[in-house]
Parts: structure tokens; C-alpha cells; sequence
């Protein structure tokens, strides 16, 4: 009760649907960015393959998502031919919306971990335009990652079929999958608050958070395909309210990992002085 009484307070469904929001605006400025960026790097040929395993690790695995990626991808492919215009202008819409989704992941992290602003609006300013061009450039190195592990696995492959197994590659994939979450979660806790956040406080939330976010999507995904009715009464925009709603249950378990962590150290705190006053 104590733990739904603290998200009740901190309005933490609420501002779960805040960060959903931003998130939605943000994938299409960032998705043309990224576009003009790996096809730039990589080429034609390969930018639709990528681009599909990053989503894919990134949603629930269902038919829906699969009809939401193929979409996705098909109307992105239509615009490379013209990608540096469109990566000029998804930069410049990315600026702007990129204010917005730090400014409520700021508030949020600032009222889990019970942090007082103290910043002037101006350092705000400039270390949200700094954060503007970090995190689209970690979301740019996670597109790469996925071709360099598929190299990785076909060098093992060339040097010993027995040991590229699909198990393996899959292992792999998992892990960098894993492993770029947790970064990237570690660097939002860390640099998008106005203070500090205790190290072990990070640590905890952002690997609490990977780990949740990885079963939550297995569990949306059984979700959907065995109970769920979307389609029936959403029709085609059956795969659009799921994504959306997935990305709800993306921002709650971001700001739930936090209040966990917080309420967890803190009661830990309570116990030391305790024991230290009763040893006192």
C-alpha cells in the first residue's frame, strides 16, 4: 500500500502518459534522423534490415508489431532517395520536440528521487541541447551495433560453422540488446535529472528497469495475441493503439523502476541508522 500510496502521490500514471506522448512525437523526427545517418554510413541496400531488428527489439514481438515495423519501414524507404533533405528537417523537429520529452523525463526523475531544481532556466537550456544531440547519437549506435554483431556471427561462421549456431547469434543479439538499454537508461537517469542521482540508485533503477522492460515485452506480446480484441474494435488501427499502449507501459515501468530503487535505499538508510543508534 505504501508503494501504490507514493505513485498516487508523485503522479506517476499521469506522468507516464506525458512521457508516452513525447516518446510518439519523438519517433518520427528521430527515425528520419537515424535514416539520413545509416544510410549515409551503411547504404540503401541495408537500412531497411537494421532499421527492422532495432524495432524489433524494441517492441512486443506480435503480428501487430510486425504490421506496424513493415509499415514503418515501407514508408521510410520511400524517402531515402530524398534523405538529406528529410534528415535536415528531422534534425530541426527533433530540436524541438527533444525540449519537451527531457523537460517531463526531468520532472518525473526529479520528483521520484526527490530532487529540488536548482539549475537557472538558462543551464536547463543548454544542457538540454546537449541532450539533444547525445541521445539520438546513442539510438544512432544502437543501429550500428546490430550490423556488427551480424559480422561478428558470420566471421564465427566462416571460421567454424559449428560454433555460429542460431542459438549463439541470438545469444548475442539478446545481450547487445540488453546491454544498450541498460546504457541508455543508466544515461537518463544520470544526466537528465537538475542533480545528481546516487550511483547505486542508477545502477538499480536502470538494470531493475532492463529487466522488466524485457518480460513485460514477452508478456504484452502474449497479451495481445491470447486475450487481447483490438482488432475488432480498431480495425487496421488495431497495431497503432497497441504500439501506443505499449509505449505507456514503457514510460510507467521506467518511472516504476525509479520509484523502486528510491523507496528501496531509502528504507535501507532507515534500517543502517537504526542499527547504528541501537549500536550507538
Amino acid at each position: 500500500m505504501e508503494f501504490l500510496d507514493k505513485l498516487d502521490k508523485d503522479h506517476v500514471y499521469l506522468i507516464s502518459a506525458g512521457i508516452a506522448f513525447n516518446i510518439l512525437m519523438y519517433q518520427i523526427p528521430l527515425f528520419l534522423l537515424v535514416t539520413f545517418v545509416v544510410d549515409f554510413f551503411i547504404g540503401f541496400d541495408t537500412l531497411g534490415n537494421q532499421l527492422e531488428e532495432v524495432l524489433i527489439a524494441f517492441l512486443p514481438p506480435t503480428a501487430n508489431s510486425e504490421k506496424y515495423i513493415d509499415t514503418i519501414i515501407d514508408e521510410i524507404l520511400k524517402i531515402v532517395s530524398h534523405s538529406s533533405f528529410f534528415g535536415i528537417i528531422g534534425l530541426g523537429i527533433l530540436i524541438w520536440i527533444s525540449s519537451a520529452l527531457i523537460s517531463s523525463l526531468r520532472y518525473s526523475i526529479n520528483t521520484v528521487f526527490k530532487i529540488v531544481p536548482k539549475k537557472s532556466a538558462f543551464l536547463d537550456m543548454l544542457n538540454d541541447m546537449l541532450l539533444v544531440i547525445l541521445i539520438p547519437f546513442l539510438f544512432i549506435i544502437y543501429t550500428f551495433l546490430l550490423p556488427i554483431i551480424d559480422l561478428i556471427v558470420k566471421i564465427l561462421y566462416e571460421l567454424s560453422p559449428d560454433a555460429a549456431n542460431p542459438i549463439i547469434s541470438n545469444s548475442l543479439l539478446s545481450i547487445t540488446s540488453l546491454a544498450t538499454g541498460f546504457v541508455i537508461y543508466y544515461f537518463v537517469y544520470s544526466y537528465v535529472p537538475s542533480a545528481k542521482v546516487e550511483r547505486k540508485k542508477r545502477i538499480f533503477a536502470s538494470l531493475l528497469n532492463t529487466i522488466l522492460i524485457e518480460i513485460s515485452r514477452n508478456v504484452f506480446a502474449w497479451y495481445l495475441v491470447s486475450i487481447s480484441n483490438y482488432g475488432k474494435y480498431y480495425g487496421t488501427y488495431a497495431a497503432i493503439v497497441s504500439i501506443a499502449l505499449w509505449i505507456y507501459y514503457f514510460a510507467f515501468i521506467f518511472l516504476i523502476s525509479a520509484e523502486i530503487s528510491q523507496m528501496y535505499f531509502e528504507k535501507k538508510e532507515k534500517r543502517d541508522e537504526e542499527l547504528g543508534a541501537l549500536e550507538g
